[in-house]
């Protein structure tokens, strides 16, 4: 596994991210994801990573998101979590964060990690919360 690896667009938006001093930390139930982040030469986007063997429940339990916004000392109303699947974006949304879904239904939704961008998830936002507001 080498950078050429990573996900389509995910290097962009994990830039983005970084650029506008957002902290990221990873909620990954794989042991290894230390040493994929590292052969994928992402390790330096990550304030943190849960690890697994501390966790009481898997997903769709929201405890490993609960763990990720505690590494990055923020309250999980301030956070968002990326998800592929329907056990993640409940895990998400369990845990009172944002769900950002990739080919899953979330509160925001994309169709392909190539299609993610800073921008579009704000637009998005913005256009839910008119649509709510609307009487």
């Amino acid at each position: 596994m080498t950078p050429v690896d990573i996900l389509p667009g995910m290097q962009a938006f994990l830039d983005e991210l970084k650029e506008h001093d957002y902290k990221l930390s990873v909620a990954s139930a794989s042991k290894n994801a230390p040493a994929i982040l590292e052969r994928l030469g992402l390790s330096d986007y990550f304030e943190g990573i849960v690890d697994p063997a501390t966790l009481t429940a898997g997903k769709p339990d929201p405890e490993i998101f609960e763990r990720a916004a505690e590494i990055l000392h923020l309250d999980p109303t301030q956070v968002m979590g990326l998800e592929d699947s329907k056990a993640g974006i409940e895990s998400i949304r369990g845990a009172h964060e944002l769900a950002i879904g990739i080919g899953v239904p979330g509160d925001v939704t994309f169709d392909a990690t190539s299609d993610i961008s800073l921008n579009q998830i704000k637009i998005i936002l913005i256009n839910k919360k008119a649509s709510l507001s609307v009487c």
